[in-house]
């Protein structure tokens, strides 16, 4: 049994191409314990690897077997924020794309990342202080993070300067304001393009209480975009995306999940499909509008 499962598993990091250690880390057990039981060197008389490793074998074939094929959609909305970043990125300008969670701000911001190389995203979170910024944007332009945070900033500048590059920040109403205050500083001494991508909650803050704090930042800004929900034709082209083609179904994921229960949100409608493809391959069953009710109740509608 255990020269079947070995055979397995070095058939499996074969076929995926990964590491023994990263292979060990996802098994959850030690780089060496399982270069000694693919050896034959590791006595586990309790069966207990053995019991992990199988387990961590039909986890990878399931995922395999049941995985969906995903690849960025050209929707009107991300059209309006690819239309963004490269104006900003082409003019060194400066912009902000507010709209509610689940629209695709991320996944076209990465989309455009991906085939403008000398881009720089950043994704903020909680707290988002200046250092860990100036830290973030000197580890992406490969500079020394070894100094104080001001050498970071200074070095910064002086790598982004004439560079043209785009500077994206993700999550942006996560920033603090000295963190809001940091970028502009580095958007008017290096003279690179910046776009932040956030909730309605930054331009709420920038427009609201702390506007005057923030006038400075918003009288830099070049282009402003609000996100509308998405239309039905935007709903059309994500569903046959994930190869659902059928017009019914089309009108429910319209009538019955954007407009009623997820309140415009691509995520968890690319969420619902995605998991209605797995589970009717795991039940060779084919995917219905009752179907679609069905595997939706294992989802979480209003968080």
């Amino acid at each position: 049994m255990a020269n079947t499962v070995r055979e397995l598993f070095i058939d499996y990091m074969e076929y995926s191409g990964k590491s023994q250690n990263v292979v060990a880390r996802a098994a959850g057990i030690s780089p060496t314990t399982l270069s000694l039981w693919l050896n034959g060197k590791y006595e586990d008389k309790s069966k207990s690897l053995l019991k992990r490793l199988e387990a961590f074998l039909t986890r990878e074939y399931s995922r395999q077997t049941y995985s969906v094929d995903e690849h960025f959609v050209d929707t009107e909305i991300s059209k309006e924020i690819m239309d963004v970043l490269n104006y900003c990125h082409t003019h060194n300008d400066m912009g902000v794309v507010y709209g509610t969670p689940g629209l695709g701000k991320t996944v076209t911001a990465v989309e455009y990342a991906t085939k403008h190389p000398d881009t720089i995203m950043i994704t903020a979170f909680k707290g988002f202080s200046r250092g860990v910024i100036i830290s973030s944007i000197a580890q992406d332009l490969e500079l020394m993070t070894r100094m104080s945070i001001y050498q970071q900033f200074q070095m910064s500048v002086k790598a982004l300067q004439g560079s043209d590059r785009l500077l994206i920040i993700d999550e942006a109403q996560f920033l603090t304001n000295d963190s809001l205050e940091i970028v502009r500083s580095i958007h008017d001494q290096a003279g690179v393009g910046v776009v932040y991508l956030g909730q309605p909650s930054l331009s709420r803050k920038m427009m609201g209480k702390e506007a005057e704090f923030f006038a400075q930042l918003y009288s830099r800004l070049g282009v402003k975009l609000t996100l509308a929900d998405p239309e039905f034709e935007d709903i059309k082209l994500v569903a046959k995306s994930y190869g659902i083609t059928n017009t019914d179904i089309h009108k429910f994921l319209w009538d019955h999940v954007i407009n009623d229960k997820w309140g415009g949100s691509f995520r968890k409608m690319s969420k619902l499909l995605k998991l209605a493809i797995r589970t009717s391959s795991a039940r060779k069953e084919d995917i219905t509008i009752p179907f679609l009710k069905d595997v939706g109740r294992f989802m979480i509608y209003n968080d």
